[in-house]
């Protein structure tokens, strides 16, 4: 039976190449979502994971993230 697409692997890797969890991802965003970084949307988020973290990690990823926490 078929169930479609591929697993979500449940980690992101860094520039260095060592595998993150998404719940640490979570937990950072968070972070940033609490601070000053509150007003900005998926794609700045996106790309503060990237600068501060080195993380390569996609936009559709993040938003999948965030998206469950708009109010």
């Amino acid at each position: 039976m078929y169930k479609g697409g591929r697993k979500i692997p449940g980690y992101s890797l860094t520039s260095t190449g060592k595998p993150i969890s998404d719940e640490q991802i979570k937990e950072w965003l968070m972070e940033l979502i609490a601070g000053e970084e509150s007003i900005y949307g998926y794609r700045k988020l996106t790309r503060c994971l990237q600068r501060q973290y080195g993380l390569v990690v996609n936009k559709k990823k993040v938003y999948r993230f965030v998206k469950n926490w708009i109010f």
